[in-house]
């Protein structure tokens, strides 16, 4: 799994800007000039080579021509002693040894090429010719006429070990230069970094504690230049959080204070209705078992009333007995229709009525409700009709005291706000399965 690369801190990019185009410069000026110097080593020993080859072919000339021997042998043993010489030699016309000041294998190139390398030696070979000097007064050149030709060869070799040492003698200098030159160049670029990259880091500090909460923290103002407008640009932003921060507490502080008084008050108040309203439902009980206990109280007697008026009914009585026993009849009756009411309105407000799912016979229920209400219509010169449809059940199932007092509700609001004619209920079947009643 590769690893994201942590990002550089300022620190390290003020090094990294400030350290990387001086270690290439020098590491370019360096490489340059250890290559120039090492080339201008090698340079100079193929110069030394070349020169030294040309004078001892120019100073040898004499003795090739005369094949003095001795003449050569000291021009090669003076020459010989130069350092870097590994060795003198020469050669006739032939290509020929001639003599050497050294005792190695020679490799002569028979291409006659002046200067090439072979090994750790370079070899400088330079035709020797005759220049035209008179050698009238010298007896060992029998003809006194001058030679241009090539009469032989001098050959100088010229070790390449002093030159490799020099060379890298200058290689190590030039690291050890270099090298020192880029630690000096850390020191001085970590010393300048710091003055920039510490004031930094410390701005960097104060707006981390700043965002932790710490709103007291605060910058030096002891910086320079843009550092310095910066830090006091910190400064004000911090002294306006904290001023706006304790101006935001207060509010809060005052906000919570109210919030509290309020919700003390509302927890009062709610107390205050939670005693109320157990006041009011203990009252509410109360009614209601005074108006049950009334109610039942009521209807005890005016049952016996009932009872009474129905057997003077059926007694040997006048008709004005009879006309005066159904006024009781009818008034009992009704009384007792509103003490059933005020029973069931107190078993409504007290969630006690319960409907019951039994089956009646529903003709028989109807011609109950229009015999109860009979002697009112009656009075009133009213005619009751009942009309049941064919298809209504004869049975159903329900609460038929309920059905009774709607029932006998409409009929006698029917009559009450009917003047003459007649009140009609009529029944029939819906769709559904629903009964319809109309009056």
């Amino acid at each position: 799994m590769m690893h994201r690369l942590r990002p550089l801190s300022i620190r390290q990019r003020v090094l990294m800007i400030s350290l990387l185009p001086l270690v290439i410069f020098a590491v370019i000026l360096g490489s340059y000039f250890i290559s120039t110097r090492i080339d201008d080593t090698q340079t100079a020993l193929i110069e030394r080579g070349k020169s030294m080859s040309r004078l001892l072919a120019s100073a040898s000339e004499f003795g090739l021509m005369v094949g003095n021997h001795e003449v050569l042998g000291n021009l090669a043993r003076g020459i010989s002693q130069e350092p870097d010489v590994a060795d003198v030699v020469f050669l006739d016309g032939d290509f020929e040894l001639i003599l050497r000041t050294r005792e190695f294998e020679l490799q002569l190139n028979q291409d006659r090429t002046y200067v090439y390398e072979h090994d750790l030696q370079w070899y400088f070979m330079q035709p020797v010719r005759v220049t035209g000097i008179s050698f009238q007064d010298v007896p060992e050149y029998p003809e006194g006429e001058p030679q241009l030709d090539t009469i032989g060869y001098a050959l100088v070799i010229l070790s390449k070990e002093q030159t490799l040492a020099r060379q890298r003698s200058i290689l190590f200098g030039g690291l050890l230069l270099m090298l020192g030159s880029f630690l000096v160049t850390s020191i001085l670029a970590r010393r300048f970094g710091q003055r920039i990259t510490a004031p930094i880091q410390g701005l960097s500090r104060v707006i981390e504690r700043l965002q932790e909460g710490h709103l007291d923290t605060r910058a030096e103002v002891t910086l320079t230049g843009e550092l310095r407008t910066l830090a006091r640009g910190i400064n004000r932003m911090a002294a306006r959080v904290q001023e706006s921060n304790q101006v935001m507490e207060s509010r809060v502080e005052t906000a919570t204070r109210r919030l509290r008084a309020t919700l003390n008050h509302l927890e009062t108040q709610n107390h205050e209705l939670e005693l109320a309203g157990q006041k009011a439902d203990a009252a509410n009980r109360a009614k209601d078992e005074f108006l049950a206990r009334m109610s039942h109280e009521l209807r005890t007697p005016m049952t016996s009333v009932l009872g009474f008026a129905r057997l003077l009914e059926e007694s040997g009585a006048t008709e004005e007995q009879r006309e005066y026993t159904r006024i009781i009849n009818q008034t009992s009756t009704l009384l007792l229709t509103l003490i059933d009411d005020i029973l069931d309105l107190s078993k409504l407000e007290s969630d006690a009525i319960r409907l019951e799912r039994i089956p009646f016979e529903l003709e028989d229920l109807l011609l109950d409700v229009l015999e109860m209400q009979a002697p009112l219509a009656h009075g009133k010169g009213l005619e009751l009709l009942l009309q049941l449809d064919p298809k209504t059940p004869a049975t159903l199932i329900g609460d038929p005291t309920r059905m009774r007092q709607i029932l006998t509700n409409l009929v006698a609001n029917a009559i009450k706000f009917t003047e003459q004619g007649e009140v009609r209920v009529c029944v029939e079947p819906r769709p559904q399965g629903a009964i319809s009643a109309c009056c």
